[in-house]
């Protein structure tokens, strides 16, 4: 439901958990101190009752990402762009060029001298063109503010 706005948020560095599809038996990790709960569900929130919640009204990622930087007051520091595993939200760490050689494409290797690691499912992250394109439209977003 909000897939592409927890990617965007986990781009601008936020701690931003997605649950994986759940069946009904599944119940959200609510009780954790400091989340707000990001839905587009109103019967969800009448049901369970979350201690903190926003309830997100625009359709488009775009209007979303800027209503709860609004709404919630979020500071944006571009120094903490990128600094999440996007798959997992795990904070990524630096590793040398020379230990992901066997595991990018060779022309990231060939093209790029820096490299990042999700410490916990292990995906890598360099500064690509996906990456420009990504930052782009953040920062495109952003400005909408």
């Amino acid at each position: 439901m909000l897939g592409k706005l927890a990617k965007y948020l986990r781009m601008a560095g936020y701690d931003t958990i997605y649950p994986p599809r759940r069946n009904s038996d599944n119940q959200l990790e609510l009780e954790i101190p400091g989340r707000i709960l990001l839905t587009r569900n109103s019967r969800y929130i009448r049901q369970h009752n979350p201690p903190q919640y926003l309830l997100i009204k625009p359709n488009h990622f775009r209007e979303q990402l800027v209503f709860v930087i609004k709404e919630l007051d979020l500071e944006i520091n571009p120094e903490r762009f990128f600094c999440r595993c996007l798959k997992c939200n795990e904070p990524v760490i630096s590793v040398s060029k020379r230990e992901v050689q066997d595991i990018v494409p060779e022309k990231s290797w060939k093209s790029y001298d820096t490299f990042f690691r999700c410490p916990a499912c292990g995906k890598i992250y360099w500064q690509g063109s996906h990456t420009g394109r990504a930052l782009s439209t953040l920062k495109k977003i952003l400005s909408e503010r």
